[in-house]
């Protein structure tokens, strides 16, 4: 996509995932991604919001120097609440956390449920807002991994639709991103085992019935991620 190329790649990897159609992102802050989307010719409209008077000025500011003020309309409001059941086709909710992302899906069901698509990328707590997703009725469609030095950046493309997932961990390193073999996914399963590594490493000495069974529990998921990145390591 053209105007993509002074994004990072986590912003860039979130641009790949918007279809085409009316879009909106929400909590904007510096208008990187709305500027860039309106730099490659996008053909619908682009809504930008932000709750924080400070990111608000700053995006207006960003948006007025890329001269893109007729094009992007910037809104001031509290998540969902800037748009109207139906207003877009995307809604991009990007650069926060996964469980402040699944409320502030929660707060506009009518509002996220009659998007054609979310463009979601937490900083972290993926695994909640997935649980969130597929629990709320959404299909997870569709996910990629960015990297920008060691850290990992995960997106996720949802829409309405049912979906069963049998397998616990997949919420943690994606489904989606588990059946095409995302290259970077073994960083990501890496990245899962030394952190449960330092937690099991903790409660080695903790005797308390709950602390023990959560160690096991621990010591079990971690076998079955090293059984999966020896599979898609071969």
């Amino acid at each position: 996509m053209k105007g993509m190329g002074g994004l990072s790649p986590r912003l860039q990897a979130v641009c790949k995932m918007i279809p085409t159609g009316d879009v909106a992102d929400i909590g904007t802050d510096h208008a990187q991604l709305p500027i860039a989307l309106a730099d490659s010719g996008w053909s619908g409209k682009i809504i930008a919001s932000e709750v924080q008077s400070g990111p608000f000025l700053r995006a207006q500011h960003e948006i007025r120097q890329s001269g893109w003020q007729e094009r992007i309309e910037l809104r001031y409001g509290d998540g969902l609440s800037v748009l109207a059941p139906g207003e877009v086709e995307t809604i991009v909710l990007a650069g926060m956390g996964g469980g402040l992302i699944a409320t502030l899906l929660q707060a506009a069901p009518q509002v996220a449920g009659m998007a054609k698509t979310l463009v979601l990328q937490p900083m972290q707590g993926a695994d909640i807002l997935r649980r969130w997703l597929v629990g709320a009725g959404y299909q997870l469609r569709d996910e990629d991994l960015a990297k920008e030095g060691a850290k990992l950046y995960e997106v996720i493309a949802a829409g309405k639709g049912r979906q069963v997932i049998t397998e616990e961990l997949l919420f943690e390193i994606g489904p989606c991103l588990w059946d095409k073999r995302h290259p970077l996914l073994p960083d990501l399963i890496r990245f899962r085992l030394h952190r449960y590594g330092h937690a099991v490493a903790a409660l080695e000495n903790v005797k308390r019935p709950g602390a023990v069974a959560h160690r096991a529990s621990l010591i079990k998921k971690m076998a079955r991620l090293e059984e999966m990145l020896r599979c898609i390591s071969r």
